[in-house]
């Protein structure tokens, strides 16, 4: 046992004391290990490697979220300084989608068959797009069950809703939602960078951003998130929980992303 003189805050007020100090009782900081990343140091317009990231092309019949933009994967390059764009534009080529010509195009990434964790920290910094309509997401998701059954897991690491400009979600689904959190920003998501990310482990999932917890998960009976589940990234447009954009909603949209990283405890 050792002693150490410990400051305190009691209601406000800062008081200093000597108090015994068990190091083998105290709860240690987490020490990560980083096992994957990307920090989108190509050329310009170059599209994202393809040895970590899959693009996706089509419409899928809106993703069984009423999604109206055709995702093609030239609407994902980097910019030559370090950053992933992923751009949502109108579309006026005549390209079909399930609801009719595509009005809109953007990307989707993924990074299934190239890289999939069980538990860890998962986090990127990012600039998300706003305005009605307006979806972009990174978020983690098995890769081939199907939503609603038993073996599927998704964890929305950071969404936004485009016409809530201020405030960041996050949400766990299995055979249904299971908990949502929200986190409400001082400024519009779209004036800067925020590092989002999640700490999951067998026991719970935490969303942070720039750090700081907002929402915990504490494992249940029935707790389907423990396997494997894929990065995505995507900018989606339109959908059953905004709605699509209005007139009011500025084209292109674009998701700026900086760097995405895992790591795994030690």
């Amino acid at each position: 046992m050792s002693r150490s003189v410990t400051a305190l805050v009691v209601c406000g007020l800062l008081v200093s004391s000597t108090l015994p100090v068990f190091p083998e009782a105290a709860e240690a900081a987490p020490k990560w290990r980083l096992v994957w990343s990307d920090d989108f140091r190509g050329k310009k317009n170059a599209p994202p490697n393809p040895r970590k990231w899959y693009a996706q092309t089509g419409d899928r019949n809106g993703w069984g979220v009423g999604g109206l933009a055709y995702y093609d994967p030239a609407n994902a390059k980097q910019n030559g300084a370090g950053r992933l764009l992923i751009t949502a534009r109108k579309d006026s080529s005549g390209t079909q989608c399930y609801y009719g010509p595509c009005a809109y195009r953007s990307a989707r990434l993924q990074t299934a068959e190239r890289f999939m964790q069980k538990y860890g920290r998962f986090s990127a910094r990012i600039k998300f797009p706003v305005g009605q309509g307006v979806f972009p997401a990174f978020w983690l998701q098995t890769r081939n069950a199907k939503y609603g059954t038993k073996k599927y897991a998704e964890i929305d690491i950071a969404e936004v809703v485009g016409a809530r400009p201020r405030n960041v979600y996050g949400a766990a689904h299995q055979t249904k939602q299971v908990v949502s959190f929200w986190k409400a920003l001082n400024k519009p998501v779209s004036a800067g960078y925020h590092v989002y990310g999640i700490e999951w482990t067998p026991k719970h999932i935490r969303w942070q951003v720039d750090g700081k917890v907002y929402g915990t998960l504490k494992r249940y009976k029935g707790w389907s998130f423990d396997q494997p589940l894929q990065i995505i990234l995507n900018l989606q447009i339109g959908g059953d929980w905004q709605g699509p954009p209005n007139a009011a909603t500025r084209f292109p949209a674009t998701m700026a992303v900086d760097w995405v990283r895992v790591h795994r405890k030690k």
